[in-house]
């Protein structure tokens, strides 16, 4: 179940770079919190009513759905169309010699993300996983939330900062401690 959820989370992940790409990285972020959210509280609900693992992993995978589905519909609102163009030939081998790449350090950082999740199964047992899912998933909501006000300043520090615009700059960096680090 979780590999199949690896997948839907990907084309979530896709569509949200969309977003990203198209300067909507607040529809990206809300899209992106509104299945973190969904995923949680599916999990949490089918946990707490006694559910096993095979059926949280089957509600996340529910939740992870329907919020790729949100995420379409939201990328297909914002570009009124499905498709725009069609991508050069060169532009796609760049793409694949790049997703070669993916392809290989991606299941390292997948193993490395469930080593909590197969310590915990192998000392606590199943039931313990779905407690770690939880807080997982909870935890990653609050980071997308956090780092959302960062998504929205550093675009229009880079656009104040093009115009040179320095005081507009430096009322910026007084007002958001996030942009400190550029």
């Amino acid at each position: 179940m979780y590999a199949v959820q690896v997948v839907v989370d990907q084309a979530s992940n896709g569509c949200q770079a969309s977003l990203d790409g198209l300067q909507r990285a607040d529809l990206s972020r809300l899209s992106d919190g509104l299945r973190r959210t969904l995923v949680a509280v599916a999990v949490a609900v089918v946990a707490a009513s006694g559910g096993g693992l095979l059926q949280v992993a089957v509600a996340s995978l529910a939740a992870s759905s329907g919020g790729l589905v949100v995420v379409a519909v939201v990328l297909h609102r914002v570009r009124g169309t499905w498709w725009r163009h069609r991508p050069g030939v060169e532009h796609m081998r760049e793409l694949l010699a790049y997703g070669k790449t993916a392809a290989v350090i991606r299941p390292i950082g997948v193993i490395h993300r469930q080593m909590d999740r197969l310590i915990v199964g192998a000392i606590l047992g199943p039931s313990a996983v779905s407690l770690v899912e939880i807080a997982t998933q909870i935890q990653n909501g609050a980071e997308a939330v956090l780092s959302s006000s960062s998504y929205a300043v550093l675009p229009a520090a880079s656009w104040v900062r093009a115009r040179e615009d320095h005081s507009s700059l430096t009322e910026l960096l007084i007002r958001e401690p996030s942009t400190r680090a550029w």
